[in-house]
């Protein structure tokens, strides 16, 4: 198991470079994940839903590109979401006003 337990993963203002992992999703007791400020490149995982608790989704600030994954409107715990200053592209998901939990500021 992926590091089981952690609930936190905070690395923001580093030089990480590279994609995200797509083991990264089996992090299932993740609760906030902050990489901002970084140089991680490529697309977010389709199967990031697969993070059940994750509330917080920190990106912003790196060189992700592509859109959003139509499967994250199923992330029932996700409160925010800060991918500011990457190349995302496309438009939202179409059933992101079902994510409930998420916070509009």
């Amino acid at each position: 198991h992926l590091m089981e337990g952690l609930e936190i993963l905070f690395l923001p203002f580093n030089s990480i470079a590279g994609t995200l992992p797509k083991k990264i999703s089996m992090m299932s007791t993740l609760k906030t994940l902050n990489l901002q400020r970084n140089r991680i490149t490529g697309t977010l995982p389709k199967d990031l839903h697969l993070m059940e608790s994750l509330e917080l989704l920190y990106l912003g600030i790196n060189n992700i590109h592509g859109s959003l994954p139509e499967t994250m409107t199923m992330m029932s715990n996700l409160k925010e979401i800060d991918l500011d200053r990457n190349d995302i592209t496309g438009t939202l998901p179409e059933d992101i006003y079902l994510m409930e939990s998420l916070e509009v500021y």
